[in-house]
């Protein structure tokens, strides 16, 4: 029964008549696989049905970036913008952070003389307790990350030092003036006119309507991150182990897998400056293959 459920989720579509992805489906199984478990402790059932089913396959996706030229662009715009989306959007190409990790980003968290900030919460949609109120969820900080590796503190540069100084000057030129309309002091970096939390959604209005004013292809908000960990690459001076610990994976291997597609130009100066440990492995190989295919002496330099 509970295959023939996985099999049929596979055809079911989501609100955009898309059929679910097997991410989509694992997470179902995954939710189901609580409650099984938690039966099986309880003794209700003799052993868990749902470590017997097959999930489908999740196809290998490779992350989607900017170009250099759109992603400054993008930044030089938001510049001029220089609203406190604006200055989100610079901040997450210019950190990698996840959007609930900024929108969570508290001055507390911040300290622009050591240049640094410490990521180890976010905010999220929690279920709204209070019943005068007609929204199910509200807005409310989460002192944890995505993962337990997430948790790290990131340097930054002096020009995002001081681009940060500046919406903590515009913060408090808003108290002064919105006065007792500013009725949400939680200490954002992020944050609203009136201090409260800033809504995902509308960020991703303001984000769409940037790229659409500027001719960008539309993308989702997670490629800024993945925007700025391929400009690293392409830099050619951080080791995958490093870009690791600044997105906060939690394993190298995500990382190699999900940016490896970045990387050929930089693997192959690699092999070219490695070429003489093997070189001598391959002595009279000239009687079995072309000339042509073999440098000239004068290129051997080069290559």
């Amino acid at each position: 029964m509970l295959q023939r459920f996985y099999n049929a989720c596979c055809e079911k579509t989501n609100v955009r008549g898309e059929k679910l992805s097997p991410k989509t489906i694992k997470n179902i199984y995954t939710v189901a696989n609580r409650m099984f478990k938690c039966a099986y402790n309880n003794d209700l059932i003799t052993f868990n049905p749902n470590q017997k089913v097959t999930l489908p396959k999740r196809e290998k996706k490779f992350a989607n970036a900017l170009t250099q030229e759109d992603t400054i662009k993008l930044a030089n715009a938001c510049m001029k913008g220089n609203s406190t989306m604006d200055l989100l959007i610079i901040f997450l190409l210019c950190t990698g952070a996840r959007l609930g990790e900024a929108l969570g980003l508290q001055w507390s968290k911040v300290d622009l003389f050591k240049k640094e900030i410490r990521i180890d919460q976010q905010v999220q949609a929690v279920p709204n307790t209070d019943k005068t109120i007609k929204r199910k969820y509200k807005l409310e900080i989460i002192k944890s990350t995505k993962t337990r590796h997430s948790n790290r503190t990131l340097p930054i540069f002096t020009e995002l030092s001081a681009l940060l100084y500046t919406i903590k000057q515009k913060q408090c030129e808003n108290k002064a003036i919105y006065k007792e309309k500013y009725r949400h002091d939680l200490d954002l970096v992020f944050a609203k006119n009136d201090g409260y939390f800033i809504c995902d959604t509308v960020f991703r209005k303001h984000l769409n309507s940037r790229l659409k004013e500027l001719g960008i292809e539309h993308f989702r908000i997670h490629d800024l991150r993945h925007s700025y960990a391929t400009r690293l690459f392409e830099s050619g001076q951080y080791e995958p182990k490093t870009v690791s610990q600044l997105l906060g994976h939690s394993s190298i291997g995500i990382t190699l897998d999900t940016y490896t597609h970045v990387m050929p130009t930089k693997l192959k100066e690699e092999v070219k400056k490695s070429v003489f440990i093997f070189r001598r492995y391959f002595n009279n190989m000239e009687k079995y293959v072309p000339y042509e295919m073999f440098p000239k002496k004068s290129d051997e330099k080069g290559a």
